[in-house]
């Protein structure tokens, strides 16, 4: 067999075999993604008037080896980099457009991950020219489940494997939900020449509705009420986790059933709202209540409403009392205050005045009381100030027993 070729016993060539594989292997686990010189022009699905896109495009890739020798493959990303010309160009080219795994890669594999969950159904293949077989062996999963399977070489699949086109279009055998595509080999003719532990591929396409649109032919509406904003499900049009507030239906494009609303549809109406019709996201009844009925939920009664309304009346005058009462209070006490000393200030005469405080000055100088004489002479004095006071107090309108103290 030809495999036996390469059985070399030379502990130097394994040694060399093995830190080139590690080697291969640590590049290979490197994800990457096309930052720059990808070419787009496959981005839109042919025929579908833009409704269907390549998902794969630009996105993170990785593969289990990195073919190393005669100028090396390009890394994973390559493969979803838009360029689908078949010609492997290796790394010394600037247009870099196949991915090549490595020698003794038995169990290779090659995977985009499309970083969000899609409806897979349609995925295309550049396979690399004049390398038909190296196809043999290769399954096509979409998170684990199979997508397709192309044949083990072997003398009867030879003539299929060769005659595969160089653009293959695959269809999954039922659509299948999943966010990473992956190409495993797994073939049983473990050799170079057979090529079926060699994974070759140029571009990997892979199919789904744009956002907003569902369905096989993508023509097909979301209904734009999945929860925060999600998009539909690609191909069903149904909403991946729950509906807005007010919706339901796995699709979610079915109002709540009259009387109920919110989320999920779990919360009741009040049963108050005319024909039983409240708004299907917040409750409020939007048609007006039933008589006898009212608030935006409809669920106080009229009677409540009247009482309510008749004790913040109350609270208000009772409060205007209250403050009027105050400002008249604050009113008569200033103009009391007034009176009284302009009255005290008309009536008390000045010899008095002067007989008073020169006395005092003397009670201070000496250390004495006031004389009997002089206390006499006071006490008319302040007799006569109170029947000034009191004659006007009368007059203003005053009663004696308010003034009185």
């Amino acid at each position: 067999m030809a495999y036996r070729r390469h059985e070399v016993k030379s502990e130097t060539f394994s040694c060399l075999f093995l830190c080139l594989l590690a080697s291969a292997q640590a590049y290979a686990d490197q994800l990457c993604s096309c930052e720059s010189g990808c070419d787009n022009k496959g981005v839109i699905f042919p025929g579908s008037d833009g409704r269907r896109v390549n998902v794969a495009y630009g996105k993170s890739a990785s593969m289990s080896s990195v073919f190393d020798r005669d100028g090396g493959s390009g890394p994973a990303c390559a493969a979803v980099n838009g360029r689908t010309g078949t010609v492997w160009k290796t790394k010394k080219f600037s247009d870099v457009n196949c991915v090549h795994t490595a020698d003794f890669n038995y169990k290779a594999w090659w995977q985009v991950d499309l970083g969000h969950s899609y409806t897979v159904t349609d995925i295309t293949i550049y396979r690399r020219k004049d390398c038909a077989l190296r196809m043999s062996g290769m399954g096509v999963y979409v998170d684990g489940q199979v997508c397709h399977s192309f044949p083990n070489r072997s003398a009867a699949t030879n003539v299929e494997l060769l005659a595969l086109p160089e653009k293959i279009d695959v269809t999954c055998t039922t659509p299948l939900r999943g966010s990473v595509v992956r190409f495993e080999k797994h073939g049983n003719d473990q050799t170079y020449e057979g090529g079926s532990y060699i994974i070759n591929l140029c571009e990997v396409q892979v199919w789904a509705c744009k956002p907003g649109l569902y369905g096989e032919d993508c023509k097909q509406a979301c209904s734009g009420h999945c929860k925060d904003n999600d998009t539909c499900d690609y191909y069903y049009g149904t909403c991946p986790r729950d509906c807005d507030p007010g919706w339901t239906s796995p699709s979610c494009d079915q109002t709540c059933k009259p009387g109920l609303y919110g989320e999920q549809c779990n919360q009741t109406c009040s049963g108050h709202c005319k024909n039983n019709t409240c708004d299907n996201y917040n409750g409020t009844c939007f048609l007006g209540c039933e008589p006898g009925w009212t608030s935006p939920y409809c669920d106080q009664t009229e009677s409540d409403d009247s009482t309510l309304a008749g004790q913040m009346v109350g609270i208000g005058l009772g409060a205007s009392f209250g403050v009027a009462a105050f400002i008249l209070l604050i009113i008569g006490l200033c103009g009391r205050k007034s009176k009284h000393q302009k009255s005290s200030q008309t009536k008390t005469s000045p010899s008095a005045s002067l007989d008073q405080s020169i006395n005092t000055d003397k009670a201070v100088e000496n250390g004495l009381d006031i004389s009997a004489d002089e206390s006499v002479e006071n006490a008319k004095n302040d007799e006569l100030e109170y029947v000034n006071i009191a004659s006007t107090k009368r007059n203003a309108g005053y009663s004696n027993h308010v003034y009185s103290m």
